[in-house]
């Protein structure tokens, strides 16, 4: 007979010892991988997008639409570049000194929540812009070609990713960087900026990032989103193939795609977060907490694939974009081959 010594003890240790195990694996080995693909493809999504928007054929709402998926692009690459180095850096606590880092990753450990809570926000609400205008083109096709232009859409993106650095600002001086002499090496340590130790500034700043960093985003993304589908659905139905009112499907469908996505792949994170800071998950036992930690980091596993993989999502949408890329593949095999052979003839003449 098989005899059960387990304890809740020894399940708090497994557990947390899985979380660590988890945590170590995700954080140091896949994000990274995913975010070094996501890298290639973001790169990619700008190269394709900038020729799309050279094209002379574009109208003017196509165009906006593109520079609103350029500056997408940049968002999410940008996030890729920040979360990538984590690979490469030693996990230590947060507000001890360290001396095994460089300078350079010392900084790094300490300001990439900040950077990452940035470009998370930024794409966020560039993602909210994108469906909005494209919710504005299929169902007021005729205000759109009035309201949209490239120059404002360019304006107002520009203008939202200075809000978010204005929302973020507090997260990069909460902490200012200390340095001490240790004789034989150079420690750095980290102190806390006294403002936002104060109880009501952490409230009202919680609050205001909660409501538009969270809800007001995910509001206006299942609305858009819920009544775009629904009037592509009626149009569909009732057999209506006014150009005016599709407008461009593809990129229609490109927006679909990338909200859908960010629903399926980001509001988890943001759900457990939110959870994070409520007596609801500090009151558990050790085993919960440590399955909510885990949680966390499947969480931010999703998140990481979702602005790594938006080329995939182009791919799988939108036969135009595919296009694009099978002629870049190809122009750059022909170019390679060029050389090489260019290469041989010198080789042979020599």
């Amino acid at each position: 007979m098989h005899c059960n010594n387990s304890s809740p003890v020894a399940n708090i240790t497994t557990t947390l010892g899985e979380y660590e195990t988890l945590r170590q694996t995700v954080y140091s080995i896949i994000i990274p991988s995913i975010c070094g693909f996501g890298i290639l493809g973001n790169s990619l999504n700008l190269i394709i997008f900038a020729y799309r928007l050279s094209r002379r054929c574009l109208d003017n709402l196509e165009r906006s639409a593109t520079v609103g998926l350029i500056a997408l692009a940049i968002s999410d690459l940008l996030f890729c570049v920040v979360v990538f180095p984590a690979a490469f850096l030693q996990h230590s606590p947060r507000g001890v000194t360290q001396s095994r880092l460089t300078t350079l990753a010392f900084y790094y450990s300490h300001y990439r929540g900040p950077l990452i809570n940035l470009f998370l926000l930024t794409s966020t609400w560039l993602i909210c812009l994108i469906s909005l205008e494209r919710f504005v083109v299929v169902c007021k096709p005729i205000r759109a070609r009035w309201v949209i232009r490239v120059r404002k859409t360019v304006a107002i993106h520009t203008g939202i990713c200075l809000l978010a650095v204005t929302l973020v600002i507090p997260e990069f001086v909460k902490f200012k960087v200390m340095k001490n002499d240790c004789g034989d090496c150079v420690c750095f340590g980290i102190a806390y900026y006294a403002p936002i130790l104060n109880a009501t500034f952490r409230t009202v700043y919680k609050a205001l990032f909660t409501i538009f960093g969270t809800f007001l985003p995910l509001l206006i993304l299942i609305a858009c989103n819920v009544r775009l589908i629904i009037e592509l659905y009626r149009c569909k139905a009732m057999g209506i193939a006014d150009p005016a009112r599709y407008c461009t499907p593809r990129i229609t469908m490109v927006v679909v795609g990338i909200v859908v996505s960010y629903l399926i792949l980001v509001c988890p994170s943001m759900v457990l977060e939110q959870l994070a800071n409520t007596k609801l998950i500090s009151t558990q036992d050790g085993q919960a907490l440590a399955r909510f930690r885990i949680a966390v980091v499947v969480a931010n596993l999703m998140q990481s694939c979702k602005f790594a993989c938006n080329f995939l999502l182009y791919c799988a949408v939108n036969k135009q974009f595919r296009e694009h890329v099978s002629n870049l593949m190809r122009k750059s095999s022909v170019k390679h081959s060029s050389e090489t052979t260019n290469r041989y003839n010198m080789v042979q003449l020599a």
